[in-house]
């Protein structure tokens, strides 16, 4: 009964002290807003939700007012009065929020930290002179923020196709303090760059997508637990399995650990992949080469090496250095590739050691992607031209099933042929290569509309002619509408 007495007359005596702090504001300040403030000190959870929803819509200038009540505040009080603030992109807690980015209460300190986030950059500009430690504090959270926006950035790139016209324009238009050393952090696995980013699958996944989105996309799904994706990338940057790591295998099992560390990869591979638009190639060419280097090594963990796919890691790398002039790398791959199914004319090679043909396409037309990757659209054109003339040598003599086999195929690669001509802006070839790929069966036309590699095509009157000709109404009108 002490107790509860003492908890009411703190409570009274708070309301008190609100009401003569509310009573100095301005006359034009509303009395219905002050009894809006006071309730978000009340005991029960509802009123003080209902409380910050009325202060998020209110339509006037909050800033004193919230200014004020920060000042003489409690903890509890404190962390509503930040997320009133963030709700409302208000800037005029900053000041305080910096000083409780390193409190002892873990609660104040991520409200504060979430209350700064929300703001845009130019917001975050401390008006007072901090202590030394607020200033360090400051300082991690600045850096921090730099990591998240490139993470949060980065992933919206992963999540759309490969080849998606403007793949990384959000990531750019962020405008991070050295984007290309951030990328390079994530890539090399830096332990600073994994809280950011599984606090940014956090905010990923708090938008809600739709169940049909996680059936659709696979790479939502590898996603979808942020506490794996902080212990995989724990693991993956240790190479070892330390006590929180093995913790959280046995908390999460260690599919939902393997599922993250496939995500984490393949986000490496998106942030190689975005090195290449770098404004200092150079600077970014003798990191990634010291990388490539580095990533032949095998690790010493067994579940890193069955989940983290290097290979693909290279070959990034690999196509961007090619990029910057670095051919060296790639054309060894190329190389490699190549002996798997040329052989010399005269060469008599046993049936068992014959690639199948589907594989054989398969290859070359990863060496002809390999060309368009790297930006030599010229080679990739020659490459899918020459294997096009083979395929369809092989086409004439074949029948039944491996004839439909073989004109899928087919199909698929005048499609590619038709995306080096557009790169090259060859508007007439590359129509009449897309004609052909459709003719013999390709008819992803939703697909057309969004591949980077035909951005130039659809522009020309030709492509929307033939596409409105050819294409499903519903999707000859996404053309028209611009969609």
């Amino acid at each position: 009964m002490l107790t509860s007495t003492h908890s009411r007359a703190r409570r009274t005596l708070a309301l008190a002290l609100w009401a003569a702090a509310f009573a100095a504001l301005a006359p034009a300040q509303d009395a219905s807003l002050r009894d809006v403030m006071a309730r978000l000190e009340d005991p029960a959870q509802h009123e003080r939700e209902s409380a910050k929803a009325d202060l998020a819509a209110h339509r006037g200038d909050l800033s004193r007012l919230l200014r004020q009540a920060m000042a003489g505040a409690g903890d509890n009080l404190k962390t509503e009065l930040l997320e009133v603030a963030q709700a409302r992109a208000d800037a005029a807690l900053v000041d305080s929020a910096a000083g409780l980015l390193g409190h002892d209460d873990e609660r104040l300190a991520a409200a504060a930290r979430a209350y700064l986030l929300a703001l845009d950059r130019d917001a975050l500009v401390l008006e007072g002179e901090p202590d030394e430690r607020t200033r360090q504090h400051w300082a991690d959270f600045l850096d921090y923020r730099q990591h998240f926006v490139i993470a949060q950035a980065l992933i919206a790139a992963y999540l759309l196709p490969g080849k998606y016209f403007g793949q990384f324009e959000g990531l750019y238009r962020t405008e991070p303090d050295e984007l290309d050393a951030r990328l390079l952090a994530l890539v090399s696995l830096e332990a600073r760059c994994g809280e950011a980013l599984s606090d940014a699958v956090v905010a990923r996944l708090a938008q809600g997508p739709q169940t049909s989105e996680y059936t659709r996309n696979a790479r939502l799904r590898r996603m979808s637990n942020s506490a794996a994706v902080k212990a995989a990338y724990r693991l993956a940057s240790l190479d070892r399995a330390d006590e929180s790591v093995a913790a959280s295998i046995a908390d999460l099992g260690s599919s939902a650990l393997i599922s993250s560390l496939y995500f984490i990869q393949d986000l490496r591979v998106t942030a190689v992949r975005a090195l290449a638009h770098s404004a200092a190639p150079e600077d970014v060419a003798d990191r990634l080469a010291a990388l490539h280097a580095e990533s032949s090594r095998d690790y010493r963990d067994e579940m890193l090496r069955r989940s983290l796919d290097q290979e693909a890691l290279r070959e990034e790398m690999e196509v961007v250095l090619a990029r910057f002039g670095r051919p060296d790398l790639l054309e060894a791959r190329i190389e490699r590739q190549r002996k798997r199914y040329e052989r010399d004319a005269g060469a008599e090679v046993s049936v068992p050691s014959r690639l199948s043909l589907e594989v054989e396409l398969q290859v070359r037309n990863d060496v002809a992607y390999l060309y368009l990757r790297a930006g030599d659209a010229q080679a990739a054109e020659r490459e899918w031209s020459a294997t096009a003339e083979y395929a369809s040598s092989r086409l004439a003599g074949s029948t039944g099933r491996a004839r439909s086999s073989l004109a899928s195929s087919l199909g698929a690669i005048y499609y590619n042929l038709a995306c080096a001509q557009s790169r090259q802006c060859k508007t007439s070839r590359a129509i009449v290569s897309l004609v052909r790929s459709v003719e013999l069966g390709y008819a992803d036309f939703a697909w057309m509309l969004e591949d980077g590699d035909l951005a130039d095509l659809r522009e020309t009157r030709a492509f929307h002619d033939w596409f409105n000709r050819v294409a499903p109404p519903a999707v000859a009108d996404r053309l028209v509408a611009g969609r």
